[in-house]
């Protein structure tokens, strides 16, 4: 083999080298934006989170109301347990009156049996604190449907807060819990 043709080995031999060590990058390259991409796909592609409802906090001489805004510092105020220790709440939140004086089509409120206290609950206008609505005793285990509102309201969607009032046998108050509830009048 002549010194040229050995030259030209070396030399096509180097040029192989620099195309292998070129690929590699090549493949770097290609990896790094299969694995952006895959990125950017799980980004767009995943469930988007339910934004917060807006809370609105409401308190006064007849209790408070627990919201995402003041939940943490409610929590810290208790410094220990109510009387009568707890009480479980079954209603729907959205309440439907063809008119404010018939009966709600769905409105339904459970004294559950597992609590300690009959109840009654206040019904009250959010945006002016109006009563509304009174409800009788609700004893253990009974469940509260077909009411109609005690107040007029005009046709809508209005924000009101139902304070529930837990009651001893002899009527005395031993604590009240308050929910926020939607009511849609139609007509």
């Amino acid at each position: 083999m002549s010194v040229s043709e050995k030259t030209k080995e070396r030399s096509d031999k180097t040029r192989k080298s620099k195309e292998k060590k070129r690929i590699r990058p090549t493949h770097a390259i290609i990896g790094v934006l299969v694995i952006a991409l895959a990125g950017v796909l799980v980004f767009f592609l995943r469930p988007e989170a339910e934004p917060p409802t807006e809370p609105v906090s409401v308190s006064g001489g007849r209790g408070t109301v627990a919201t995402l805004e003041n939940i943490e510092e409610l929590l810290e105020s208790l410094s220990e347990p109510p009387p009568g220790g707890h009480y479980i709440m079954t209603m729907n939140n959205s309440w439907t009156f063809d008119r404010w004086n018939v009966p709600s089509r769905n409105a339904y409120v459970e004294n559950d049996i597992r609590n300690t206290h009959k109840v009654y609950f206040d019904l009250i206008l959010e945006a002016d604190g109006s009563l509304v609505y009174s409800s009788p005793y609700i004893p253990l285990g009974a469940t509260l449907t077909d009411f109609a509102l005690d107040e007029p309201l005009p046709a809508g969607e209005h924000a009101a807060i139902v304070t529930y009032h837990l009651v001893e046998e002899d009527g005395s108050e031993v604590s009240e819990v308050s929910v926020r509830v939607t009511l849609d009048i139609s007509g």
